[in-house]
């Protein structure tokens, strides 16, 4: 994804992920893609990791009520097949809990989104994630 022309960085902190990964837990039209189970206190979500998108996304009702603070973004959101995305605006430190660990990551808010949640490659590159095909994981 893109933001009206702007590179954004997202800001993450913690330790190394190693968590399974499903090749769909949607449906037989997202079979290729990967999935990993997120948790954000007591809701649960199927988050896209997506080692294109730029930011992280999240649907506002995934969002617990705490942290529902949600910051005014600029620009707008362009999805992969190039339809721009209503963006609410954002959450900087939310809280989100892979395979036991403990993850505070941006989330750009959307309400026309696919998917739960969207991992972005800021995510995969600042922990240096291996995704593993052959066994479903994501180191």
């Amino acid at each position: 994804m893109q933001t009206g022309g702007k590179r954004v960085r997202v800001v993450i902190s913690a330790s190394p992920v190693s968590s399974p990964l499903s090749p769909s837990l949607m449906n037989d039209e997202t079979a290729s893609l990967s999935f990993v189970k997120l948790h954000c206190l007591d809701v649960n979500s199927e988050a896209l990791i997506d080692t294109g998108a730029r930011v992280g996304t999240i649907l506002m009702h995934k969002i617990p009520s705490k942290y529902r603070n949600i910051r005014p973004a600029n620009g707008s959101l362009i999805a992969a097949n190039n339809q721009r995305l209503h963006c609410s605006g954002y959450v900087f430190f939310l809280p989100v809990q892979i395979n036991g660990y403990l993850y505070v990551q941006k989330f750009y808010v959307v309400r026309d989104l696919r998917f739960d949640c969207i991992v972005s490659q800021d995510f995969v590159f600042e922990h240096q994630c291996r995704l593993d095909y052959k066994d479903l994981m994501l180191h």
